[in-house]
């Protein structure tokens, strides 16, 4: 799954919809893993920074991880790289794996880039 970026002058993220990851009891194929995928489109811009996010049916969006092209990536309290594990090989790509999908993996997952920037503030 692909999704577009968006280029800004501010150095806010670009909040862009994903994909919906819906588990299906009734399948007779279960699928062990599934891996979201974000390319930037954008010409000169390069996103060094990603944030993952997942909004189940019913709740808030949360913030899964936090990805830069130098490991090691920041995991928010309740999300493990066992069960999330994030890629952020380059600027332009990032991807992230829910893996040994469960029914309660059900939800929206969003990603949001962001241009680095050091002001030295």
């Amino acid at each position: 799954m692909h999704c577009r970026g968006t280029s800004s002058t501010t150095n806010t993220p670009s909040y862009t919809l994903i994909h919906r990851v819906d588990f299906d009891s009734s399948a007779h194929r279960i699928r062990q893993r599934h891996t979201l995928r974000r390319h930037t489109y954008s010409l000169y811009l390069y996103y060094s920074q990603m944030y993952w996010y997942r909004q189940l049916p019913g709740e808030g969006m949360k913030q899964i991880v936090f990805t830069t092209t130098t490991p090691p990536h920041k995991y928010e309290s309740g999300f493990s790289e066992d069960k999330f594990p994030a890629q952020k090989n380059d600027p332009q790509t990032g991807s992230l794996t829910v893996e040994k999908l469960l029914p309660e993996d059900s939800g929206v997952y969003f990603c949001a880039v962001s241009q680095h920037s050091d002001t030295g503030d």
